[in-house]
């Protein structure tokens, strides 16, 4: 039985929940000037349900407030996760450059990260040279030592470009425990 956006009760939240909220929203309103600082923001947003009062589920906030894909705020949310390991100086510029390295463990993004600055021209390499990184790294490790998880996060990352939007959705979904993309 599916529940209605109207049939939704909303909840309130606490004047120091509303300060929070307000404050994580201008972090994304200024833009997703960085996409790490709106990663971060929309993570907490999500964990803390700070959108209750205005929205029934993350992503109608998201959709409502943001016009943002529940995928997309996946990408920007992994993405943010995703570079905390890296030394704080040469990090990404950008969600794309990034994502790639999600399929790695966190000890090996710092290492594969630094051989794709040290081989691209002005130190600053795209996404594709990112891409080319890991699937090096990948190859240097034999299948016999990689963890199931390991497993499913280097053909996830293999597999990713390739999806299209509504399977990356539902991938999405998979992986944050919701099942048929509901």
């Amino acid at each position: 039985m599916s529940t209605t956006t109207a049939a939704v009760a909303l909840e309130p939240i606490t004047l120091p929940e509303s300060r929070d909220l307000i404050a994580l929203e201008s972090v994304i309103e200024r833009g997703l000037e960085t996409f790490v600082q709106v990663g971060e923001a929309l993570a907490e947003i999500r964990d803390r349900k700070l959108y209750r009062t205005e929205h029934p589920t993350f992503d109608a906030y998201l959709d409502k407030k943001w016009s943002l894909s529940r995928s997309r705020a996946c990408r920007l949310i992994q993405a943010a996760e995703t570079v905390k390991v890296l030394p704080t100086g040469n990090r990404p510029q950008t969600e794309r450059q990034a994502r790639p390295l999600a399929a790695l463990p966190p000890a090996q993004r710092v290492e594969v990260w630094q051989k794709a600055v040290a081989a691209s021209p002005n130190g600053q390499p795209t996404a594709r040279e990112v891409e080319s990184a890991v699937r090096k790294r990948a190859g240097d490790e034999p299948e016999t030592t990689r963890t199931p998880l390991q497993t499913i996060t280097h053909l996830i990352a293999h597999l990713w470009p390739q999806l299209s939007g509504d399977d990356r959705e539902l991938l999405c979904n998979f992986i944050h425990g919701k099942r048929g993309g509901a």
